[in-house]
């Protein structure tokens, strides 16, 4: 999931620029002048098209790729989990519980999925965990009013962000959501309200949980944190007083803000706005070389990274990535182009594809 929340920064044991050295840096500031566009990146395979059943109990009004497990994709829609099949983009179940009683949230502030014991763990957002079972039942609540968001590790243990009023900024819990270590914890000696940055959601990386500090990757490997690369903005960085001046908005142009990235085996796609327009990246992080960047100038232009699906060219980019695996939402003109039904009330496609080993 990618839930933005404010909230104070996590202030590192260790310095990240000093930690890392230029072989882990990502030269973004230096490739800026880079404008060139690339017709395509060939580093896909085993591409699938699945169009997501319409009916009157599916039908969403947004589309946010949840998880894969096993048959289904799992994708929410605001307060509403949905389950279509894997293969053929059948609807089969969702969860809508939506509500003040024992049994229901308040609404979907994160969700993580346990796919082997196919539960649903929904965190609401005043802190209550409720889980249920693929077809909605309730099952069990815990209670902790410090969890802001979630995420599973393979172990069946969880690990948790706290909020901005907690000493502890990270947290390892067991499956009964009972601590079992405490991973990060804030300096309170010198933090400040300069801290203060948009930070989100927990991402995976071969199996592991990742998340941006400031300008760095940083992954939870067990019960250490690591960092994985930097991102050098130079200059161009984003400067606290305009991030946080609503007034100044449009001072942002003169810097790279906005910036998102997924990692999949050696790439990083990252997306950013610079200048008044929008940059989709592609970055080779075993060498911090810039593969292949598209540059959004106008609403006409074509965004994200151009395949081919049955000689026909398509327009994608990462909403989900899980390992080797890219997944992305299509609507619109893009579906127009594939051949299928573009109207609004039809629920939208799902391209899935994967990195090509080496």
């Amino acid at each position: 999931m990618k839930t933005s929340v404010l909230a104070l920064s996590f202030l590192l044991c260790f310095s990240c620029t000093k930690k890392l050295d230029e072989e882990t840096c990502l030269p973004l500031k230096e490739s800026i002048e880079v404008d060139s566009k690339v017709e395509n990146i060939d580093i896909f395979e085993d591409v699938s098209v699945i169009p997501l059943e319409t009916t009157d109990e599916s039908l969403l009004s947004d589309c946010q790729i949840v998880a894969f497990c096993d048959d289904k994709i799992i994708v929410r829609d605001i307060n509403t989990l949905y389950f279509f099949n894997i293969e053929t983009g059948r609807y089969e179940s969702r969860i809508c519980r939506q509500g003040n009683g024992p049994e229901e949230y308040v609404s979907l502030n994160d969700v993580c999925i346990d796919c082997a014991d196919k539960l649903v763990y929904v965190l609401e957002r005043r802190g209550n965990i409720k889980t249920y079972n693929y077809n909605g039942s309730f099952l069990k609540e815990y209670t902790n009013d410090s969890v802001v968001s979630i995420e599973m590790l393979e172990s069946s243990r969880f690990v948790a962000y706290s909020g901005v009023n907690r000493q502890c900024d990270i947290t390892l819990y067991n499956k009964d959501w009972n601590v079992v270590k405490k991973i990060w914890k804030r300096n309170k000696e010198v933090m400040n309200y300069r801290d203060i940055v948009e930070v989100r959601d927990f991402d995976v990386f071969n199996g592991y949980p990742c998340f941006m500090d400031t300008d760095t990757l940083c992954q939870i490997n067990n019960e250490n944190v690591n960092p994985l690369f930097y991102i050098d903005k130079g200059e161009l960085a984003l400067p606290f007083e305009i991030f946080t001046d609503i007034k100044r908005k449009k001072e942002r142009d003169s810097y790279i803000w906005g910036d998102y990235g997924f990692l999949s085996e050696d790439f990083y796609f990252l997306r950013f706005y610079y200048d008044n327009k929008i940059y989709y990246d592609v970055w080779d992080v075993s060498s911090m070389k810039l593969m292949y960047r598209n540059i959004v100038s106008s609403p006409v232009d074509a965004r994200g990274i151009s395949i081919l699906i049955d000689g026909k060219k398509i327009n994608i980019w990462p909403s989900y990535v899980r390992g080797d695996m890219i997944c992305s939402v299509l609507q619109g003109e893009e579906v127009e182009k594939l051949g299928l039904p573009t109207d609004n009330d039809e629920n939208p496609v799902i391209v899935t594809c994967r990195i090509r080993k080496r």
